[in-house]
């Protein structure tokens, strides 16, 4: 059978099978594993970024090593990012002058790197 008789019949098992009902498929939603929730490490995250100076390419590594899961410097930035205290939470002038700063250095660095990957994709 050539590849258009091949194509035919996928196409007609495709036809031939029911979609799952929204029940059907809200089951198997739920039954899929978690995984990994950036979120819950961001402990390590802030450690790691503060105290230990690692940019957010070298936390992604870090985190993708010790996950065994493959972290973008992006996906960290936003998880961090994310975790900054919106102003209308913020108690105190030090505590908005202390978020501004991070939110403002997670972003610089996060445009620094696309910079850099945008370069590195030219060269080839």
């Amino acid at each position: 059978m050539g590849l258009a008789g091949n194509r035919k019949k996928q196409m007609k098992q495709t036809k031939q099978k029911k979609p799952p009902t929204p029940a059907e498929l809200l089951a198997k939603a739920n039954s899929l594993p978690r995984g990994v929730v950036l979120s819950d490490y961001l402990g390590a995250m802030w450690t790691l970024k503060q105290e230990k100076g690692f940019s957010l390419r070298e936390i992604a590594a870090w985190l993708s090593e010790q996950l065994d899961v493959r972290v973008t410097h992006m996906q960290v930035y936003r998880a961090m990012e994310g975790s900054l205290p919106p102003i209308q939470y913020q108690t105190s002038r030090e505590q908005f002058e202390e978020t501004e700063r991070k939110r403002a250095e997670l972003e610089e660095e996060a445009k620094l790197e696309e910079k850099a990957d945008q370069e590195e994709e030219a060269k080839q």
